[in-house]
């Protein structure tokens, strides 16, 4: 029984499907074809978040072209691409999908005749807050299908498009959903929108009969396990485990949507040579696909081989070295394509040109062609995939350096592995089979979006020789962690060894919250940096930021702006002309100028209205202890932001068991604070709950702690005020 005046969003889902039913009742679905034979057409690589320091200045031909001319220089006739937005800063044409397939950069994408098949990772105008993540509504469903919709038309009613192939996919649902895959519900919304994009592409084609253009649906997925147990593996006690603790998108969501193609974003898989070079990619990706399709198997047993696509794989030079990478790839291509290989249909490899450095560490060195260090160039994987795609064998790459494993890179002065910034390198080589260069060999230095390179750097006390290098650090460095790893006079990169650069007198930053505690950071935002060795006065905070395009910016935070300080924390508003929706470093200098660690945050417009959040600093504590653990029966505060002046409902789950709080006389709300009762029924052991407002957006959970053998004696709660949902 769902008698739930306030809750019955949380069953949309469920209508959906059935919506789904009938609507694929009237259409009947595409066949995909059959896997394509050249591998110019099977084999393509990605194109988003490149690092585009190589990009002319003035350059006739905009961002997005740049890199498919890339693609095409490889050989492919298949490229996957993002839209709409301006990651390739081609003109902003808002949100909608059918207007950025009509702006003239995409337009020049779609009619290049190097290109048969473009796989698109494609966000509907409703879709750049992810409108399943708090509730899905009917009107949500619409417009996400209709925009699909429009899509379709647009690609299948151009005649320009004639003999081209578009698969519109998502990205990584297990990414997408992370943060959110702890509550039943998001799992059926999720699902519910996944449905809705695949019945837009539908009713396009239904719409267009007799097009000349192939027009299909996907959903990605990211593995087959999910913390070392396969995916949909129960948990052994669903009272202090999530019961949802092992499941992924590929045993809940996958067979449950009425899509074309299954995209496997396949790094888990390539994880495989951590046991060993000798261990087979072909064994790893069959294994994980057959597990895969037969998931989706037991609803739709239709799928094959040819349903399947590998929208992501790609093998990182940070790790294994230029070298290995090149050899890596060529098993890939023959992992996908050889007699008894898993037959998908697409291959797509991750990327083409370097991902843009970031305020991470060890994420970019995943490009066909490097760039760099102000190095553009193509690698051996590069060099491989071209090779391959012309029908060419490619011998076994030998040779180019590598770093000794364990103590390859120490201080020169201690032999150990622990760095100051002003510490001078020891390198050494692997051995003899891998040397470095006799001379003109380079070191570099990767720290978030900051590139170093010696000798060009630092000059000072550089030496080398075919089994050692050493190096004085340059100046710009941070404490923190950092990559290095040589490149020989042949423009051949090592693998990457991490250190972490220590300063014991450098201020440290450990925190930043804003004051709601919501994790919400925007421009003009007042924050709290927790840390130690700040000065009592006289900090400087500073602010760093990159654009998509590799512009970086430095804020520099006014005195005025400074609004507390002490040696533990600082308080400070954030600079008003910060760029949104990027990573962001915070940096705090001592009244001696010694800069600390970097720590990154992310920063998006300020959100005046949306779902509720509850406060990820002790949003959920005892009323009456104060204590983040509350027994059945007591009253607990939430805090946090946008709950409804009124009208707002918790939901509390624990197991199978979900319970939908009324008011009692422990029940008070605001648009900040609810208090109420926990259910009596709840057992010793762990629980969730989050917030529904009289608008029927729900937050995110948070996790309480039910402790055991404590009885709370209250005052008898008048009947009905629980009701438990079966």
């Amino acid at each position: 029984m769902f008698m739930l005046k306030k809750v019955r969003y949380r069953f949309f889902a469920l209508s959906i499907f059935f919506i789904a039913l009938i609507f694929i009742g009237r259409v009947k679905a595409q066949s995909v074809p059959a896997p394509p034979p050249e591998r110019a057409d099977r084999f393509g690589a990605y194109a988003w978040g490149l690092d585009y320091s190589a990009y002319p200045p003035n350059a006739a031909v905009d961002r997005l072209n740049w890199a498919a001319d890339k693609v095409a220089e490889i050989g492919s006739r298949t490229i996957r691409v993002a839209m709409p937005g301006d990651i390739y800063q081609v003109g902003q044409m808002g949100d909608d999908l059918a207007l950025a397939a009509a702006s003239p950069a995409y337009d020049k994408l779609f009619t290049d005749p190097r290109f048969k098949t473009y796989l698109l990772t494609c966000e509907s105008s409703g879709e750049v807050v992810s409108p399943w993540a708090d509730g899905y509504t009917q009107d949500e469903y619409n417009s996400v299908r209709d925009a699909f919709a429009r899509l379709g038309d647009y690609l299948l009613g151009n005649p320009k498009f004639a003999g081209k192939t578009f698969i519109v996919l998502n990205w990584e649902g297990d990414g997408a959903i992370y943060g959110w895959d702890t509550k039943q519900s998001i799992w059926d919304t999720y699902t519910a929108w996944v449905q809705s994009r695949s019945d837009g592409v539908k009713l396009a084609r239904q719409r267009n009969p007799n097009s000349a253009v192939k027009l299909f649906s996907g959903f990605e997925f990211v593995g087959v396990v999910r913390n070392g147990k396969p995916c949909g593996t129960p948990v052994e006690d669903p009272v202090r485990e999530n019961p949802l603790r092992h499941r992924c998108v590929i045993d809940y969501v996958a067979p449950r949507v009425d899509v074309d193609y299954y995209s496997y974003s396949a790094w888990i898989a390539l994880d495989v040579k951590f046991k060993g070079p000798d261990a087979s990619y072909k064994d790893g990706i069959k294994a994980d696909l057959t597990v895969a399709m037969n998931w989706i198997r037991q609803r739709r047993p239709e799928i094959t081989e040819a349903n399947f696509i590998i929208g992501e794989w790609g093998i990182h030079r940070t790790r294994w070295g230029e070298t290995n990478v090149g050899n890596f790839v060529n098993e890939m291509l023959d992992a996908v394509d050889g007699p008894d290989a898993f037959k998908v249909s697409y291959a797509i490899f991750w990327q083409i040109v370097d991902n843009v450095p970031y305020f991470g560490t060890g994420e970019e060195g995943f490009g066909l062609f490097r760039s760099r260090n102000g190095i553009f160039s193509i690698t051996r994987a590069g060099e491989t995939f071209k090779r391959r795609l012309a029908g060419q064998s490619v011998e076994k790459w030998t040779g180019g350096p590598a770093i000794n494993r364990g103590m390859g890179v120490v201080d020169a002065a201690t032999g150990l592995p622990e760095f100051r910034l002003d510490s001078m390198l020891k390198i050494d080589s692997l051995g003899m089979e891998t040397p470095f260069s006799a001379s003109g060999n380079r070191v570099s230095i990767e720290q978030g979006i900051h590139q170093f390179m010696m000798p060009r750097d630092n000059a000072a006390s550089f030496s080398e020789s075919e089994t050692r290098i050493t190096a004085s650090l340059p100046a710009g460095l941070r404490p923190g962690l950092a990559q290095i790893y040589v490149t020989d006079k042949n423009g051949v990169e090592s693998q990457s060894q991490f250190v972490i650069f220590n300063c014991e007198s450098c201020p440290v930053v450990s925190g930043v919250m804003d004051e709601k505690q919501i994790n919400e950071f925007y421009p003009g935002a007042v924050v709290t940096i927790s840390g130690d060795k700040f000065s009592q006065s006289g900090n400087t905070i500073i602010i760093e930021q990159q654009s998509e395009q590799r512009a970086q910016y430095r804020f520099v935070v006014p005195p005025a702006n400074i609004l507390q300080e002490s040696p533990s924390q600082i308080r400070v508003k954030l600079p008003l002309d910060l760029i949104i929706s990027r990573f962001t470093a915070v940096i705090v200098a001592d009244a001696n100028r010694r800069e600390s660690n970097q720590f990154a945050i992310g920063v998006y417009k300020e959100r005046v209205s949306g779902p509720p959040v509850i406060s990820v600093s002790r949003g959920v504590v005892n009323r009456d202890t104060g204590s983040l653990s509350s027994p059945p029966g007591s009253v607990v505060t939430i805090s946090g932001d946008r709950f409804s002046a009124s009208g707002n409902t918790l939901i509390v789950e624990q197991g199978s068991a979900r319970y939908v709080v009324e008011n009692d006389a422990g029940w008070s709300e605001s648009s900040t604070r609810i208090t109420a009762t926990l259910p009596r029924a709840l057992k010793a052991g762990r629980a969730q709950l989050y917030v529904v407002n009289a608008q029927s957006r729900e937050s995110k959970v948070a996790e309480i702690t039910i402790p055991r053998g404590i009885q709370v004696l209250r005052r008898p709660i008048r009947r009905g005020v629980l009701r438990r949902i079966e």
